[in-house]
């Protein structure tokens, strides 16, 4: 094989099998959805994929689903309608692409996405905590907040020994207090049940009522609800 011939196989290759990587994906999320089967809703950081996996749990980045609406260039077909649904132009507009596929029953321009069951975040965005509050609501479902320890300061890497490593190791170990983990339900004002989550996090400003099967949301003014366990 020549260098030119050489080069031209090597240029675009990682685009190429990329692609490949993400259709494969999204045609498992398809079957999935078709299938009925409830999958996991994760973030990028902190996914705990591997655990999830052990049970048999389809995995579902929401973050890669809304970025690709906007490399298959329908973004903002998605982005309307999340913002005629009641979301604000200043929300972040991946929260609201992936709102705009729940309200279309998971139809994405790579395939279909299936229902959550249960979703996990952590606490590295404020906007990771109020995203899966949005699907607790909408679907009814238990979502787990990983409180993760450590500093954001540039330059300021955390070691054994510093005060601060010590002081996150003595955070890590303690004894979760055990009522945060009780399986209450509640209701608000409107009959809708909520679950509790891993940790609270302060009064709900926004409400979104709960999706049937075949229904099409409307919008619902902005409730102050007071979350309490």
């Amino acid at each position: 094989m020549s260098q030119a011939e050489t080069g031209a196989t090597i240029v675009g290759s990682s685009n190429r099998k990329g692609a490949d990587l993400f259709r494969v994906w999204f045609e498992d999320l398809t079957q999935a959805a078709e299938d009925e089967r409830g999958a996991a809703y994760v973030f990028v950081m902190g996914s705990l994929a591997e655990l999830l996996r052990v049970f048999d749990l389809p995995i579902v980045f929401p973050e890669i689903n809304s970025l690709q609406t906007a490399v298959r260039r329908v973004a903002h077909e998605y982005l309307n309608e999340a913002e005629d649904y009641g979301y604000s132009p200043d929300v972040c507009g991946y929260v609201k692409a992936d709102v705009a596929t729940q309200l279309r029953g998971g139809e994405h321009p790579m395939g279909r996405i299936p229902k959550p069951v249960l979703a996990l975040n952590t606490n590295a965005c404020n906007t990771y905590i109020k995203w899966a509050e949005i699907w607790e609501r909408m679907y009814d479902i238990p979502t787990y907040t990983l409180d993760i320890p450590g500093t954001r300061s540039a330059g300021k890497p955390s070691k054994p020994g510093d005060v601060d490593f010590e002081n996150d190791r003595e955070y890590v170990a303690r004894a979760p207090d055990r009522r945060d983990h009780l399986p209450v339900r509640r209701s608000d004002r409107h009959g809708v049940r909520h679950r509790p989550v891993a940790r609270e996090h302060g009064p709900r400003q926004h409400h979104e009522p709960r999706l049937e099967e075949g229904a099409r949301a409307e919008p619902e003014p902005a409730l102050d609800v007071q979350r309490t366990v």
